[in-house]
């Protein structure tokens, strides 16, 4: 079955519409930012608010500044031996682990003692990173003060404000915009912090990236926007930032999917509504049937009052179709009303009724063969719309939808 169709009909099938599951601002290293500061503390083995286990050298040290230990920290420090900037197998240092939980006052000890305000690790994580992406401002203020880079770039290319937007922290983005970071940084895979806040919701975020000069119109690979990643966030406060300042309401992607199509796709009727009302015009076919689909009436009947024709379609599937698959009785009445023709056929030759029989619905089937709906039709497997219902386990439903040459 095509994807626009399993979409339409509100088919589950897992995969079918998860249409940003390839975007960088959702895989790689910013999609991973959470992840990260996770890792790290496993990778230290230790939890942040545990007393530091007994041990030697850099792992005793990070244990320690994981735990906000100065005492121990300190004496540790102390040693003839000590190495601030010792590493564990994976890079972390015990500045960059304190930076992580948040550990002000091992910070300033470990600073003091000369650790490396950028030192990263095996990833190019740093602790400016960590503690922007954990929102840690008077962490970040001590390592920007003790020279560390608000430009810098893990391995990936996301930087500090990348990752500090991911997460919402407003106070730490406008500190390292006032800093010099970038607000158009790009990771290697194209994503930006404008993008990672748009996809989070983070609507108080993007507007000071906004105001910082962040390309509203700015495309990551396959030619997906911010406003794109916007919609599939799923906040209409961000969809609206987002248009208000210049967003491109019409930009399409490599596949020629514009941000509504996106809406569409995920079920944001809402957003949908935004954007219409903002100028979107492709793909507004396939809006009005999701809205159908979805019984939102009062979304109907301004799509049909703006001249979308009652019976547009998209590979075959209308609004009487959707609605009828979705037991939305109400709706197909409406739609009925409104000169839906009522004997349509999907891609797959189903007429609205097999997809009411095999929604189950009574109520809808009733509807659909008071107003002439051909029981004895057949799709394009040869099947009516008693199999439709047989095969759903609807048997009553089936009694109501038996063709009469069944009964010869």
């Amino acid at each position: 079955m095509p994807r626009v169709i399993r979409v339409l009909l509100s088919i589950t099938v897992a995969g079918s519409v998860s249409a940003f599951g390839d975007l960088p601002w959702r895989r790689g290293s910013v999609a991973a930012m959470p992840a990260a500061a996770v890792a790290l503390n496993r990778q230290a083995g230790v939890q942040a608010d545990s007393r530091p286990a007994q041990a030697d050298g850099a792992d005793a040290l990070i244990a320690s500044a994981a735990a906000g230990d100065v005492e121990r920290l300190g004496a540790l420090i102390a040693a003839p031996d000590a190495d601030v900037n010792g590493r564990s197998a994976s890079g972390v240092t015990p500045l960059l682990q304190a930076a992580l939980n948040g550990r002000t006052e091992a910070v300033a000890l470990l600073l003091k003692a000369g650790a490396g305000a950028d030192a990263a690790d095996n990833q190019g994580f740093t602790p400016l990173m960590a503690a922007s992406h954990e929102g840690h401002l008077d962490v970040v203020v001590m390592l920007l003060g003790a020279g560390a880079k608000a430009a810098s770039a893990d391995y990936d290319g996301a930087t500090p404000l990348m990752y500090a937007a991911a997460a919402d922290r407003g106070e730490v983005v406008r500190l390292l915009i006032e800093r010099g970071a970038d607000a158009n940084a790009r990771t290697k895979e194209g994503a930006n912090a404008l993008m990672a806040a748009a996809y989070g919701g983070h609507a108080a975020v993007v507007q000071a990236l906004v105001a910082a000069g962040a390309d509203l119109n700015a495309k990551a690979p396959q030619g997906r926007t911010v406003l794109m990643a916007a919609v599939v966030g799923g906040n209409p406060q961000v969809v609206n930032i987002v248009l208000s300042k210049g967003g491109e309401v019409e930009a399409a992607d490599a596949n020629g999917d514009t941000a509504l199509g996106y809406a569409t796709s995920h079920g944001f009727i809402e957003i949908g509504e935004i954007l219409v009302s903002a100028g979107a015009r492709k793909g507004r076919d396939a809006f009005f049937i999701a809205a159908a689909r979805d019984g939102r009436m009062p979304t109907v009947r301004r799509l049909l009052a703006s001249r979308i024709p009652v019976n547009a379609s998209v590979e075959g599937v209308t609004a009487l179709s959707a609605a009828a698959s979705n037991g939305q009785t109400a709706m197909a009445e409406y739609l009925l009303a409104q000169g839906a023709r009522i004997e349509v056929k999907d891609a797959e030759g189903r007429t609205p009724l097999m997809l009411a029989a095999a929604s189950g619905d009574e109520q809808l089937v009733n509807l659909l063969l008071g107003k002439g709906a051909d029981r004895e039709a057949l799709d394009d497997t040869g099947r009516a719309a008693w199999h439709h219902a047989m095969r759903n386990a609807h048997p009553e439903i089936a009694k109501l939808v038996e063709p009469v040459s069944f009964r010869e």
